[in-house]
């Protein structure tokens, strides 16, 4: 929308990459009419230009000499106007397709200059967003380790105490005393297991806003 409004454009769509490639996933639009497009595909030559010259297509100048290089969801939008790269550090990581504007004319080169810094301050702005996010889930996973270290040591003691069990049962399960033994010491670790899985349950209980 911030780049529609720059242009008057009628409406704006956004692709992204996930790792600024020729593929790009449909992310989001503003004043978009009808069902979103599938993924755009770039031809080769073309996510070329766009990534080392942030080259900008005025769509109603391919279509009219019958580019064959634009994604057909592009050619066959009739409001489609410029096709605007996202470029941050020499990677294309979006594309940006604005409808025409109120008064439809062809594509000048204040257009483009303005477009081309309009396009790299929302790439930087996406960049630094994922940034955000790739942090978030590195802290996500750090925390997931630091609350669940508890139960690898508690499982472990577990295993050990009952593998000991069993390793006795081979030689002492004629002894009372040993079977007496031994099922205090399954009753325990049965106890201890609930409790575990008990404490597991409720972390996850929080984790997810229920209590």
């Amino acid at each position: 929308k911030a780049m529609a409004d720059i242009t008057e454009s009628e409406f704006g769509a956004l692709w992204l990459s996930d790792e600024g490639g020729e593929r790009f996933r449909w992310s989001g639009g503003w004043n978009w009419k009808g069902e979103p497009p599938e993924d755009v595909t770039l031809a080769g030559s073309l996510a070329e230009q766009m990534r080392t010259r942030n080259w900008i297509v005025d769509v109603p100048q391919a279509r009219a000499t019958a580019a064959g290089y634009l994604p057909a969801c592009v050619l066959n939008e009739a409001g489609a106007w410029a096709l605007v790269p996202l470029i941050h550090f020499r990677e294309l990581i979006g594309l940006v397709l604005l409808g025409r504007p109120p008064v439809m004319r062809p594509l000048d080169w204040e257009d483009f200059d303005m477009l081309r810094a309009a396009g790299r301050q929302v790439a930087s702005y996406i960049a630094e967003e994922r940034g955000q996010r790739a942090l978030e889930e590195v802290r996500r996973f750090d925390e997931f380790n630091r609350r669940f270290a508890f139960v690898m040591h508690d499982i472990k003691n577990l295993v050990s105490q009952l593998a000991l069990v069993a390793r006795n049962a081979e030689r002492h399960a004629h002894n009372p005393d040993f079977r007496a033994d031994m099922i205090l010491t399954l009753k325990e670790s049965t106890e201890k297991m609930n409790r575990l899985l008990a404490r597991l349950a409720h972390r996850e209980e929080v984790a997810h806003g229920v209590t």
